[in-house]
């Protein structure tokens, strides 16, 4: 019976593992340069939150607050990008894109913040969340001026108990976009006991070393677990289950 009812619990088990089912939408940023007119940004996306970043911003670090749902997070929410190299923090800005079809995000890929001096790292922090709820965030990382292909990876390093999968990674191709969320990557993460979600971004050329690590901006969520309705259900088919089990071990006595 015990090998019979382990046959049954350990895939219920993992299908009872926490899931999300749908998001709220908390905050999208989109990052603009002044590499092109200093001290005039680029467009900002519609839909989305400027982040304007000077072409040559110098220091490792540079941050932007945002009002977000007092709810879902403490009410403000911190974007803070982080150079690790001694180059700082920079931003480019590669002139208009067309949009076309189904692209409709010219003005989000258009530019990019990037991390070269530290190996093609960028650190990436969210912070004034709420401690211990898991969101959503999803990275744009599309350099339109880069033809020889670079692929980003994203990984998660915030501390504690994380979903998975932890990293993620997507391989791009200047020119090649048609699509708005053709080169992202999205990854769910817990906050940590202060509030914050960790990231660290890498670029490598195809083929070749490290190259800048791009980031066109972002978006983020507040993953919802899935109704109480369905983990009853799960539940109950749980019951089921073993009830199964049981009638057949006592009809093979």
């Amino acid at each position: 019976m015990r090998t019979a009812l382990c046959r049954f619990f350990v895939p219920a088990a993992l299908s009872l593992a926490p899931v999300f089912a749908s998001a709220d939408s908390l905050l999208s940023v989109d990052i603009n340069s002044d590499s092109v007119h200093p001290g005039t940004f680029s467009p900002t996306q519609a839909g989305f939150s400027a982040f304007n970043i000077p072409a040559a911003a110098g220091g490792s670090m540079i941050s932007a607050s945002y009002a977000t749902d007092p709810l879902l997070t403490s009410g403000t929410t911190t974007v803070g990008i982080v150079e690790p190299g001694s180059a700082g923090v920079r931003s480019r800005d590669t002139g208009p894109l067309a949009n076309t079809g189904a692209f409709t995000f010219g003005d989000l890929y258009r530019d990019y913040t990037f991390g070269q001096g530290g190996g093609g790292v960028l650190d990436i922090n969210l912070s004034g969340l709420n401690p211990s709820r898991t969101y959503s965030v999803t990275f744009f990382a599309y350099a339109p001026d880069d033809t020889m292909g670079t692929t980003e990876t994203f990984r998660n390093i915030t501390p504690g108990l994380q979903p998975s999968p932890t990293s993620g990674a997507d391989t791009y191709f200047g020119g090649d976009i048609t699509s708005n969320y053709q080169h992202t990557v999205t990854l769910d993460g817990t906050a940590d006991g202060g509030g914050n979600l960790n990231f660290v971004e890498t670029g490598v050329e195809v083929g070749g070393p490290p190259d800048a690590g791009v980031l066109n901006g972002l978006q983020l969520a507040a993953a919802a677990p899935l109704p109480s309705s369905v983990w009853a259900g799960l539940a109950l088919l749980g019951g089921l289950g073993l009830l199964t089990v049981r009638r057949r071990f006592q009809a093979s006595k």
